[in-house]
């Protein structure tokens, strides 16, 4: 992983935490507890590591798609395309890294 892709991955994980609490307040009963604990696993990332946290990033996207789908059921356009944001980065970041290890 090159030196940009390394520094992006804090910012973008500091996205997917903030999208994640602005989710938190209106996805439905059952995905609270799940979006806390995908926060929670962000915020102890390790940050240092790229690999390491391009990882938890891909484990969260899961997560996000599902927190994606139920705000469109609860007519949340502006949490989810927020949501929709995030996930397209971390899919992007994770074909980038994947082509570079193919190379």
């Amino acid at each position: 992983m090159d030196h940009l892709q390394s520094r992006l991955i804090p910012r973008l994980v500091l996205d997917a935490i903030s999208c994640l609490w602005v989710a938190h307040d209106h996805v439905h009963d059952d995905l609270k507890s799940e979006t806390r604990s995908a926060i929670a696993s962000l915020r102890k990332a390790d940050l240092t590591n790229s690999d390491r946290s391009a990882g938890v990033m891909w484990t969260v996207a899961d997560h996000l798609r599902v927190v994606e789908k139920d705000l469109h059921i609860r007519n949340r356009p502006f949490a989810a395309r927020r949501v929709r944001e995030v996930l397209d980065r971390v899919q992007y970041l994770t074909e980038v890294r994947g082509s570079a290890l193919v190379h």
